[in-house]
């Protein structure tokens, strides 16, 4: 698992493609998860895409056909197509017991984000962005970017306990056992009566990735390397 990239280029690219190419190595059951927010911003729609992205969407597309490649639409991620992955989704994905959400949503006091959200993710602005791209796209893009940057306010950075908690009790209710997610770019873990919650820290920051063995029911999470070698060495066993 993967969580806030943020994917512009330079070190931060370089190291997440290298460990892409290490996990197509990997037998076809292991499974992989970006919980968002993997480019710094991703319009899915024609002249906004840059040859990161279209990279990306190779790799997707390849290792779709071997295992389950399974994305989480961050705040920085607009209109995927779907067909790219085995599952994907704005909100909440849930495979058996496992939860899977990039967290955006989960903080009601952030007001400004929510109507934000509503504004640009819907029919109108997507027809709008698709018919202006060629001439507009990349300074659209880059409008939406400077967005994304001044609304990282208080409300992100002050990690929502109060209605984590809420998530875990009304996800317990519905048989979940493990909540995974992002957004926050901060590491942390909850149980609540069984229900365990772990938000991922941002890759972009610290370089951190996770594993979760669904035989073992243990969650891992280190550098990208290390939970990697780990991975490696298991399945050469």
């Amino acid at each position: 698992m993967i969580a806030d990239a943020h994917i512009t280029g330079g070190e931060v690219e370089q190291e997440f493609f290298r460990m892409l190419e290490r996990l197509s190595a990997l037998p076809s059951s292991v499974a992989v998860v970006f919980l968002g927010d993997i480019f710094e911003l991703w319009i899915a729609l024609g002249k906004y895409e840059a040859g990161l992205h279209r990279r990306f969407i190779q790799w997707c597309e390849t290792e779709k056909q071997k295992r389950q490649i399974i994305f989480t639409e961050g705040n920085h991620e607009f209109f995927l197509p779907g067909k790219l992955f085995s599952r994907s989704g704005r909100g909440d994905i849930r495979i058996g017991d496992l939860l899977f959400t990039h967290g955006d949503r989960i903080n009601p006091k952030d007001i400004p984000y929510l109507f934000f959200r509503m504004g640009v993710r819907n029919f109108f602005t997507k027809s709008v962005l698709y018919l202006t791209g060629p001439a507009f796209g990349p300074k659209v893009a880059d409008n939406i970017r400077l967005s994304l940057k001044t609304r990282k306010n208080i409300y992100k950075k002050a990690f929502p306990e109060k209605a984590i908690r809420k998530l875990m009790q009304n996800a317990q209710k519905k048989g979940i056992k493990r909540i995974f997610l992002g957004h926050f770019h901060d590491c942390r873990d909850f149980e609540i009566g069984g229900i365990r919650l772990h938000a991922l820290p941002a890759f972009q920051n610290t370089g951190i990735a996770a594993i979760y063995d669904t035989e073992q029911d243990v969650f891992q999470a280190g550098a990208g390397h290390e939970v990697l070698s780990a991975l490696e060495q298991k399945h050469k066993q």
